[in-house]
């Protein structure tokens, strides 16, 4: 009779075990998929910026021409 209850014990735990790391999974893939779209929002503001700067750039040679010209 006491070996029953081991079982039950056991399985029960087991159970209990088998929720607790399938929720944390969930939560990690979850947490993992947040990440990732954080990461790619970054690059692609990472990228406006260059292409922002390398317009500013190259529109910035052309205007102190002008000015040295004009001096």
């Amino acid at each position: 009779m006491e070996l029953r209850w081991i079982f039950l014990w056991v399985g029960l735990g087991a159970l209990v075990l088998a929720l607790v790391l399938w929720q944390l999974s969930r939560h990690v893939r979850r947490r993992w998929k947040q990440g990732r779209e954080a990461l790619a929002e970054l690059r692609r503001q990472a990228r406006d910026m260059r292409l922002e700067m390398e317009e500013t750039a190259s529109d910035a040679p052309d205007a102190g021409k002008d000015s040295q010209s004009a001096e």
